[in-house]
């Protein structure tokens, strides 16, 4: 199965029925430090991503078109920045 599905479904099923609109989503080579510029948020959640490329369309997904709907219902965004082709990339929820 594509790792792209195999991540959207656990986000989906780590907020549940919940709020997508109370959470954040983001991209990361070095969850470590963007988990401390964040401010060790809690309920940090992350996953592998085979590539950069479906990193960006699961971030993408949440911000965009999940849940259906107004766009103030959707996660917000935490930010995307000097990824690392040659480092896994993570997308991260909290």
């Amino acid at each position: 199965m594509d790792t792209s599905l195999v991540i959207k479904e656990k986000i989906k099923h780590c907020v549940g029925t919940g709020e997508y609109s109370f959470w954040t989503i983001g991209i990361t080579t070095n969850p470590k430090i963007k988990k401390e510029a964040l401010g060790h948020p809690p309920c940090w959640q992350m996953w592998g991503a085979d590539t950069i490329h479906k990193a960006k369309k699961i971030e993408s997904y949440f911000l965009k078109e999940f849940p259906p709907g107004p766009a103030s219902g959707r996660m917000k965004t935490g930010g995307t920045e000097h990824l690392e082709d040659n480092k896994m990339p993570y997308v991260y929820i909290f």
